[in-house]
């Protein structure tokens, strides 16, 4: 409520704040079974707080327009399509970092190589959004990258999973 109602109309960095309610799960659900707080679900809230600008700033590039007719301030309508994919590129850098951290908490190398291997497409993506010049084929890559974040965020819990279930 307070996202909506506060931070997305008044704020370019409201994907940031906003994000933190969307990384809140794994430490909720991991709390509630266990009824303890651990380093693995605090690192995954961390993971999909920094994935989440990453993930949606391609998205905002691409529909700029819309966001600029409706008058909500997201990062390429207030600080420029420049900005903007330097923003992407930091934040897919960080959350590549970040998704590496559970194979060193955890020992699971099934994990830290696909999270390795699909962070660096991640970053690979972000470095060619950035250097692609303004026009339709920059918003249809960045569409393009929007969507690969979703596949990349559904892989790497996948491969915790499997991780566990191979390795134990």
């Amino acid at each position: 409520m307070v996202y909506t109602l506060y931070l997305k109309p008044s704020t370019p960095w409201n994907i940031v704040w906003g994000g933190l309610a969307g990384a809140l799960p794994p430490l909720i659900g991991w709390t509630a079974i266990t009824g303890s707080i651990a380093a693995l679900p605090v690192v995954l809230v961390l993971l999909v707080f920094v994935w989440t600008p990453a993930h949606f700033w391609p998205l905002a590039i691409n529909c700029r327009r819309d966001y600029a007719k409706a008058c909500i301030p997201m990062l390429p309508c207030t600080h420029g399509i420049d900005r903007t994919r330097k923003e992407v590129l930091n934040y897919a850098i960080l959350t590549w970092i970040v998704s590496m951290i559970p194979a060193f908490l955890t020992g699971d190398w099934i994990y830290g190589g696909i999270a390795w291997l699909s962070g660096a497409w991640f970053v690979g993506m972000a470095l060619r959004l950035k250097a692609l010049p303004e026009g339709q084929e920059m918003d249809q890559y960045a569409r393009s990258m929007f969507a690969y974040s979703i596949s990349y965020l559904f892989l790497l819990y996948t491969a915790l999973i499997l991780g566990k279930l191979l390795l134990g």
